[in-house]
């Protein structure tokens, strides 16, 4: 009886998937990550702060002539 070995089974790179537009975004706002989470978050913050000083500007804009 002859002893026969294991056959060592390739492994080939899997091909690379196509990515679907939008999934970025998905998996961005779908993460459970806390340092993303915190990055959205300083982003938002900083943003609202700059939509809010130009709307303080607006506002005194307005009230600069009476």
């Amino acid at each position: 009886m002859t002893a026969t070995r294991p056959v060592p089974i390739a492994i080939r790179p899997q091909a690379g998937r196509e990515r679907v537009k939008g999934a970025w975004l998905l998996r961005l706002l779908r993460t459970t990550d806390h340092k993303q989470i915190g990055v959205m978050y300083l982003v938002t913050t900083f943003a609202f702060f700059l939509i809010g000083g130009a709307m303080a500007m607006l506002i005194r804009s307005e009230l600069a002539r009476p």
